[in-house]
């Protein structure tokens, strides 16, 4: 994933913050989770809490993010999505469970997750027809406003002036994806889209795993498709 570098914004799962963004009447209980809580309310502007934060739980292991997840030779992000609740699971390439390495994930056997989002939330309600986004943003509303305020601001006056000035830091700042897999319990249809095709389990789209820093090029826009899928990255400052 793209490096802990000032003024990047990368989107997915960084600075090891998993989070869910939603509308009024969805906020999350404090346990079920490895992480710590930072905000309960999961609605874009709930009193008392900063604009758009939405529910964020942060996780304790450095190898979850950035460079400690590059160093660790990088590893799967892994998320349920059921009616209860979503949860989200790390596990660094040492740590990766068998039964995902054989394209049979089991859930149940993977221990405490990362994360928990559930317990005032109709998540069917508010989590429907996603989709996943992968995006690398340079400074940004959330990350620029915030600059004076962070680490980074001892090495320029602005985001901006930093990015600007800099362009050797980004040269690791690229996702490198081997693949993105989404299963269905057979059971039932996904969470607000058509019932699937009888005997369906599993959506897998491979990307290049050769995406470099040299000759990257943009992914194409896939065709409508429905990921199980529920948690955004968040700004690095």
């Amino acid at each position: 994933m793209p490096a802990s570098v000032c003024g990047t914004w990368p989107a997915f799962q960084s600075v090891n913050q998993m989070t869910l963004h939603t509308k009024d009447g969805c906020s999350i209980q404090n346990s079920g989770f490895t992480g710590s809580l930072e905000y309960s309310s999961c609605y874009v502007g709930a009193p008392g809490q900063p604009l758009n934060s939405g529910c964020a739980i942060l996780s304790g292991s450095p190898q979850s993010y950035g460079d400690g997840f590059n160093n660790a030779g990088g590893g799967i992000y892994a998320t349920e999505w059921k009616s209860a609740g979503i949860k989200v699971w790390h596990f660094p390439r040492y740590g990766i469970p068998w039964n995902i390495i054989i394209g049979q994930p089991d859930p149940a056997t993977w221990g405490t997750p990362s994360a928990a989002f559930s317990g005032y939330c109709d998540i069917d309600n508010h989590f429907k027809d996603l989709r996943i986004v992968f995006d690398i943003t340079f400074c940004g509303d959330w990350a620029g406003n915030v600059w004076s305020s962070g680490s980074c601001a001892s090495q320029a006056p602005t985001c901006n002036l930093f990015v600007q000035n800099n362009p050797a830091a980004f040269r690791e700042v690229f996702w490198r994806v081997n693949s993105l897999k989404s299963y269905q319990d057979n059971a039932r249809p996904p969470l607000g889209s058509p019932s699937a095709p009888p005997g369906y389990s599993s959506v897998h789209r491979a990307i290049g795993e050769s995406v470099s820093r040299k000759d990257a090029t943009p992914f194409t826009r896939p065709g409508p498709r429905h990921f199980r899928h529920g948690h955004k990255g968040r700004e690095r400052a």
